[in-house]
């Protein structure tokens, strides 16, 4: 790579408000000018950093729902670049086409609806990213009872025809490619020729630990759980909470609207935040999953805590799907992983693409070619391979106190290995919380081979049991006097520019003072600026954006040193 110019590091700032640590680098670099790309270019543009964001986080589909519209050409364009598949759905949804508003009966001018299903299909066939067409989103099987309040609903056989007609279409155009009438239909008589799913969701958020039962979230009519429900192995669509970082909520909330976020579980919600979908991180075991690790005191709090929470449910939720697949699942799918609009529900990265905890935290579970997990609910522990071939490999793990960074006991090891290709291996040993403790500590897994690390995993663990893990959560939150800052070395900085404009960076950060807390959530920010600007505090959010960081959020132990890459 040609090497046109290096940077040096301005100045680093440190702070904290609870038991995580914030820690900025500044890189120096001018702003670009505004662009002059053309519409077509800088569309393509806005499509390759919507889809990398998913490769990044290691996701390998994009669902294009039915309520929606069809993408440009640069979409598809930028998956077949990128390795990312797409399910494509025609243009009809259950919200107004007869299920639950509108009529079944629309649309009405059914000749000049297929003629634009087939400008589509000619549009995008050719791409070898596109693998599954789909009628709609949860449309209504003509043999079921539809439950709708719309006073004139229309006859359901008029949406079977039209379905019928694209799936027609499909096959004569478009011949190889499945075709599903829709996303999901009806369990009480599931039709999987007919739709994906008997049922979607939920999409609010859960207990981490739930993600690693059968279908999680989702109750029947008398609130029993739907654990049993066997037909459902393709989840098409499944969501939660999203709260983007203090700096993008201030871009769309003024400050006196900001300061008005929730104090506690039962506090009154202001209608902007409403106005901007707020989701509760309230789950249905009543524990609050943000006001665990404390009640922020301030916006900047409580935003942090809600990166923390969005960690854990995203890591949590995606390890669970992937530890039960081909056993119990397929796939799953996310409602909706970017951010149309600025919003507080379903996005793993903001409008601005600033990445949130819950980015990182799927990252942590899909991002892996061979990953290391725990089970949440049993303490075992399971190696996903997503390689073609067969590895030994050994799993250790470590426990670790957060206020001061100590190892409690030794390091644990499992037996030799043998991890299956394409699929998941439990290991045969369980992760034991230590006796002597009764704090939420810090676990680290390792998956090691030929003295290589296959893969690094981490999470924050109380002591099993109600009253146990909720005092321990509750410890956590008293740490807050007495947390201080820790002083993390930037050791060395690489920089280089690359002759498309791309600056592509290496850090090394190092945690060197003895004794102190660990440093967990540690954030690195990239920023437009100057030392002026630094030390006064007053650069005005110039964040560089997007920046493609290898690591963030990430914890760095006494005497250890982090290795991050970025690129802008």
């Amino acid at each position: 790579i040609p090497l046109s110019m290096f940077f040096n590091t301005t100045t680093c700032l440190l702070y904290t408000s609870t038991i995580y640590f914030s820690f900025f680098f500044f890189l120096m670099i001018r702003r670009p000018p505004r662009s002059t790309l053309s519409s077509s270019s800088a569309a393509s543009d806005v499509y390759k950093r919507q889809v990398k964001m998913h490769q990044q986080m290691g996701l390998n589909m994009i669902r294009v729902w039915g309520g929606g519209l069809t993408e440009r050409p640069e979409f598809y364009d930028a998956c077949d670049q990128l390795g990312m598949l797409v399910m494509q759905e025609f243009w009809m949804t259950g919200d107004n086409n007869g299920r639950w508003a509108g009529s079944f009966d629309w649309p009405t001018d059914h000749e000049l609806y297929l003629a634009c299903a087939l400008d589509m299909i000619h549009m995008i066939r050719p791409h070898p990213s596109l693998i599954l067409w789909c009628g709609g989103n949860e449309l209504w099987n003509v043999n079921q009872q539809p439950n709708v309040s719309s006073a004139d609903p229309g006859d359901p056989a008029v949406q079977m025809r039209l379905l019928s007609n694209l799936k027609q279409l499909v096959q004569t155009h478009d011949p190889g490619r499945p075709f599903i009438s829709s996303s999901m239909s009806n369990f009480t008589d599931f039709d999987p020729e007919f739709a994906l799913a008997p049922k979607d969701g939920n999409y609010g958020i859960n207990s981490a630990e739930s993600y690693f039962s059968r279908n999680p979230g989702l109750y029947f009519a008398n609130r029993s759980s739907m654990s049993s429900l066997e037909s459902l192995g393709f989840q098409p669509e499944i969501g939660s909470v999203s709260t983007p970082v203090v700096e993008s909520m201030q871009r769309f909330m003024s400050q006196a609207v900001l300061n008005h976020f929730p104090r506690n579980s039962s506090s009154p919600i202001h209608p902007v935040w409403q106005w901007h979908n707020y989701e509760p991180y309230r789950s249905p075991d009543g524990i609050d999953q943000l006001f665990r690790f404390g009640h922020p005191e301030s916006a900047t709090e409580y935003c942090m805590h809600a990166q923390m929470a969005q960690l854990m449910q995203y890591q949590s939720l995606y390890e669970g799907f992937q530890h039960k697949a081909w056993i119990w699942y397929t796939a799953v799918l996310f409602w909706k992983s970017q951010s149309p609009w600025p919003n507080l529900r379903g996005a793993f990265y903001d409008h601005w693409l600033e990445p949130t905890g819950g980015f990182w935290g799927v990252k942590a579970a899909a991002g892996e070619r061979i990953h290391v997990q725990m089970n949440l609910q049993s303490r075992g522990l399971a190696v996903i391979s997503r390689s073609f071939d067969s590895i030994q490999a050994k799993a250790s793990w470590s426990w670790w106190r957060p206020w001061n960074s100590s190892q409690v006991g030794a390091f644990h090891h499992s037996q030799q290995l043998v991890i299956q290709p394409n699929g998941v291996t439990d290991v045969r040993e369980t992760v034991q919380f230590p006796t002597s403790e009764e704090d939420v500590l810090v676990l680290r897994l390792q998956l090691v081979s030929s003295n290589c690390i296959l893969s690094n995993n981490e999470y924050w663990v109380a002591p099993q049991g109600t009253a146990p893990e909720e005092s321990a959560w509750a410890r956590l939150r008293q740490w807050k006097p007495k947390a201080s800052k820790v002083a993390l070395n930037v050791l060395n900085v690489t920089t280089v520019q690359r002759p498309d404009g791309t600056i592509s960076s290496h850090l090394s950060l190092n945690h060197s003072r003895h004794g102190q807390p660990i440093a967990l959530m540690t954030r690195l920010k990239l920023v437009y600026g100057t030392n002026k600007d630094i030390y006064q505090d007053n650069y005005n959010d110039n964040r560089v954006l997007p920046t493609w960081w290898s690591h963030n959020y990430f914890s760095v132990l006494n005497e250890e040193t982090k290795h991050v890459q970025f690129e802008c």
